[in-house]
């Protein structure tokens, strides 16, 4: 990026100096004057465009960290106030052309202002810590086992934030147990700072194992959620679900709608989950979203809705009968909604579908009800 400069100046037959720009203290603003050619006028003075480059130049510093330019445009305010707004605007879009041949966005900002006369200023400061950490997590047993009272599970957490040499690295990791009644504290890890004045190498990765153990009566899943915060109070986070108990996923999906052909067409999806108890009693939530209506003749419209859905049910020699017991927004129920009940056959499959027809419908409306197993087959 250096040479870059210096090539670019040299074209321009002016004999600066990197270094002698690079000595402006970090955080000082420098007044370059007024740049533009007249007060109403986006055309820049000639030698304007080098005295921005070499102003810039303060950004290029390879032997430290790196640094931000940030110019300042102040357009005075005599005058009509929309004019000089718009000029301002203009100005600074200028200037901004002009730097982005030398530093790349990240390295520079334009602004621009009121003020008593026409000026175009500049100050640089150390770049900030802009981008999360990310975190890579791994689990005895993996993710989606299902587990039991007890039983231990251990979370390995690996966090870096080296994205480039001015991250701020990695200030602590934490481990939670999620639950209904609010996260509980598992571990957790706060490091120190390392100085590193010039932006030397990259700050080094952080890796922290935990273990939970499984309470004596737990909630139909365990969720341990891994948090990684940077000294920038930037953060990353995972969350693990292994269930205690039997666990599908599924969903319902509007698969005929011939109830009446003067409508317009209706889509229908449901996503849900539940778990089987011991007992073969089945409990879960879910999410449905379902498209809006309108029939020839009828001023009303059934409007698009989401929503969350309550599921219950029982299990019983290889059947699941799944019936929907609550929703919210509570209106959004209506024929062409999967009410239920939802009775599949699974057996000894890991997964399952059937159709059916809700109740209060007739066979022209059609729903597809698909199952898989998240358990089957988990000691």
């Amino acid at each position: 990026m250096q040479n870059t400069f210096v090539r670019m100046v040299a074209a321009a037959g002016l004999a600066l100096v990197v270094a002698q720009a690079s000595a402006q203290t970090v955080g000082q603003r420098v007044s370059l004057g007024d740049l533009f050619d007249g007060p109403d006028s986006i055309e820049l003075k000639p030698g304007a465009k080098e005295a921005v480059w070499q102003a810039a130049a303060n950004a290029i510093n390879p032997q430290g960290c790196p640094r931000q330019a940030r110019f300042k445009v102040v357009v005075s305010n005599k005058g009509d106030a929309l004019f000089q707004e718009a000029l301002g605007a203009a100005r600074r879009d200028v200037i901004g052309e002009v730097i982005k041949s030398l530093l790349p966005p990240n390295r520079f900002e334009v602004s621009y202002e009121m003020g008593a006369a026409d000026d175009v200023s500049v100050d640089d400061v150390q770049m900030r810590d802009r981008e999360p950490p990310r975190l890579h997590t791994t689990s005895a047993p993996p993710k989606g086992s299902r587990v039991r009272p007890g039983q231990q599970i251990t979370v390995t957490m690996e966090a870096r934030d080296d994205a480039n040499t001015w991250q701020s690295g990695i200030e602590s990791l934490q481990l939670l147990a999620q639950d209904e009644s609010g996260d509980v504290l598992v571990g957790a890890e706060n490091y120190r700072p390392v100085p590193r004045p010039g932006c030397e190498g990259r700050p080094e990765p952080r890796r922290l194992g935990l273990a939970y153990t499984v309470p004596r009566n737990p909630p139909p899943i365990v969720r341990l959620k891994a948090i990684a915060q940077d000294f920038a109070n930037l953060s990353d986070f995972d969350i693990g679900e292994f269930p205690t108990r039997e666990m599908w996923r599924g969903s319902v999906t509007l698969e005929r709608d011939e109830a009446n052909p003067r409508c317009t067409p209706i889509t229908s999806e449901t996503e849900f989950t539940i778990t089987v108890d011991d007992d073969g009693r089945i409990a879960g939530v879910g999410t449905f979203a379902h498209s809006g209506s309108r029939c020839q003749g009828v001023p009303s419209t059934m409007p698009a809705t989401r929503g969350t859905i309550k599921l219950a049910g029982q299990k019983q020699r290889g059947t699941l009968t799944i019936l929907p017991i609550d929703w919210e927004p509570k209106n959004a129920f209506t024929p062409r909604i999967p009410i239920g009940p939802w009775i599949v056959e699974v057996g000894q499959s890991r997964t399952a579908e059937a159709m059916f027809t809700p109740a209060g419908a007739t066979g022209a409306i059609v729903f597809r009800v698909k199952l898989e197993c998240q358990t089957c087959g988990a000691p």
